[in-house]
């Protein structure tokens, strides 16, 4: 399943980088940072994760620090 369910969430409410973690996500012997926003119980990560990261740097917004040179939390 692609999509679960749909979120309907202000803009604002990804900008707090305390909000974005990272880890290390293994997966059919490869190894790669897998990023992640959550709020409560809702959680985005993965490529849709890095898209929105990618949206919120074009709107001058990026929350982590380094902006539009980080893709992720290390």
């Amino acid at each position: 399943m692609e999509v679960k369910r749909l979120l309907f969430l202000p803009l604002k409410g990804f900008y707090p980088p305390d909000r974005w973690t990272s880890s290390i996500y293994h997966y059919k012997g490869r190894t790669t940072r897998v990023c992640t926003w959550s709020l409560n119980r809702e959680v985005i990560w993965g490529a849709t994760a890095r898209i929105l990261l990618n949206l919120l740097a074009l709107l001058g917004q990026h929350p982590i620090p380094g902006g539009h040179n980080v893709t992720c939390l290390d």
